[in-house]
């Protein structure tokens, strides 16, 4: 594995060979740099679960949204047929109040 990585990344292996054994040994050098492969990749999950989570928030606050939305639609639309209804009965009752 170390050495495949090497292999892919020149600047890692400049900074191997400026520091072992110079500074550090082998196995604290590969120590060193798979915590931090892991710290990051921790970190890049952890946002891509927040991004996630704000995703499903944002999505949930819409349904919500849009769902209050129709429902204050129906209730303007109930309004407006009770309006009209209501013009009706009296021009009805005014008809009728003339009819008889």
């Amino acid at each position: 594995m170390a050495q495949a990585t090497l292999a892919l990344d020149p600047n890692l292996e400049a900074m191997r060979f400026e520091l072992v054994p110079k500074v550090i040994s082998e196995e604290n050098f590969w120590r060193n740099y798979f915590y931090r492969v892991s710290l990051l990749r921790q970190g890049y999950e952890l946002n891509a679960m927040a991004s996630s989570q704000q995703q499903e928030a944002e999505s949930n606050s819409n349904q919500t949204l849009a769902s209050t939305t129709d429902s204050i639609d129906h209730t303007q639309g109930s309004r407006r047929r009770a309006d009209t209804l209501r013009v009706l009965l009296v021009t009805l009752d005014s008809d009728a109040r003339s009819f008889l």
